[in-house]
């Protein structure tokens, strides 16, 4: 490793990085503008991101993007490490292993006091053993089936022994019958689309925060920043309000997948929602998912998402809505929470050490 230099990336270098993950995870380059705006645009922060480089050559990356989190209402900066990437003519260098505490230490220094991040099946157990990084707990995937024919034509195979049989049996006309006995919402709550943000999305934030003991800060510019300022990203946004109030939102998309493949479906995702921590906002949240349902299925989606750890009492209004569970054997690859100390026994980390004290959506996961 004696010819491999390490240092960071910088904003003018969103070419180079983006042409290196396209060769390490294959698909095609992303467009220059998604590097700045998920690495520098960011309001909590600009990302840090190390970069293994021999001679000009880029062979390894890291990079940690920087989040604040309310622990008990406290705000906290927390790191999200994101995927090492390294060429494969470099692997078994120790040069992921460099990256990564090059990372950690540089967020350590500009406050970071917790790193957190959601490695994939095939790195879960590097990530434990040698990054020193602990496992808590796994992400639920919640399923919502609209159109069964579609999904089998996919005949994808790391699901069609699994979850093509299961679905074979299922009529369509069963999936239709279900659609039509969901319990509509009740209650004066008023659903309408987002396209701008105001101070009224910072009171939302202020009011619902300490409900949750570990949630990420989704103030007005964070929810500007993410969902109506991505650069390719078409998310749509819907609010809830009572007698003029806000009371909760949520934001969904319909988007290709497999995004990278020929053959692809229309899916959509529940990408994020906040709405209070009482029975007023499970009823909101059930108004947000019946209205967000139709409007999926109305723009094609055959199968809709929701990948989160919220409130335990939330996952029967997602029950109601149309929403399962999906079972390991259907959906493989479950979706794994790790979390590394870095604050040397702050007193208020512990809390985040407990899967059950987090507050997560889609939204918490990457950016791209």
């Amino acid at each position: 490793m004696s010819n491999i230099e390490f240092r960071k990336l910088q904003r003018q270098d969103g070419a180079v990085f983006s042409h290196f993950l396209a060769e390490v995870f294959g698909g095609k380059p992303c467009d220059v503008k998604l590097y700045e705006y998920a690495h520098f645009d960011n309001p909590a922060g600009e990302s840090i991101i190390y970069g293994a480089w021999d001679g000009e050559k880029l062979v390894g990356t890291q990079l940690s993007r920087k989040c604040f989190f309310l622990i008990d209402g406290k705000r906290t900066l927390f790191g999200h490490l994101g995927s090492t990437a390294t060429h494969k003519d470099y692997r078994r260098r120790s040069i992921a292993l460099r990256l990564n505490d090059l990372c950690r230490e540089e967020a350590k220094k500009q406050g970071s006091l917790l790193s957190f991040g959601f490695p994939n099946e095939n790195s879960i157990a590097i990530v434990v053993r040698s990054f020193g990084r602990e496992k808590i707990g796994e992400l639920p995937i919640l399923i919502d089936i609209y159109r069964i024919r579609e999904i089998l034509k996919l005949k994808r195979p790391q699901y069609s022994s699994a979850l093509c049989s299961i679905l074979a049996a299922i009529p369509q006309c069963f999936v239709s019958a279900r659609s039509a006995f969901l319990k509509k919402p009740k209650g004066n709550v008023q659903v309408n689309h987002v396209e701008q943000v105001d101070a009224g999305w910072d009171q939302l934030m202020e009011r619902i925060a300490p409900e949750y003991r570990v949630i990420q800060e989704r103030n007005a510019q964070f929810v500007r920043w993410r969902f109506l300022n991505h650069p390719d990203r078409k998310y749509k946004m819907l609010e809830a309000r009572c007698n003029g109030e806000l009371y909760g939102y949520l934001v969904y998309i319909v988007h290709p997948w497999p995004e990278k493949e020929e053959r692809h479906v229309l899916c959509g995702y529940i990408v994020d929602f906040l709405v209070p921590k009482t029975e007023e906002g499970k009823n909101t949240l059930h108004h947000l998912l019946y209205h967000a349902r139709k409007e999926m299925i109305a723009d094609g989606a055959i199968i809709g998402t929701s990948i989160n750890n919220i409130p335990e009492s939330f996952n029967s209004v997602f029950f109601k809505s149309g929403f399962f569970i999906a079972p390991k054997r259907i959906m493989p690859r479950p979706f794994h929470f790790t979390i590394r100390d870095e604050s040397e026994q702050d007193a208020s980390i512990t809390k985040a050490k407990e899967m059950g004290n987090w507050y997560l959506t889609q939204a918490d996961n990457d950016i791209i």
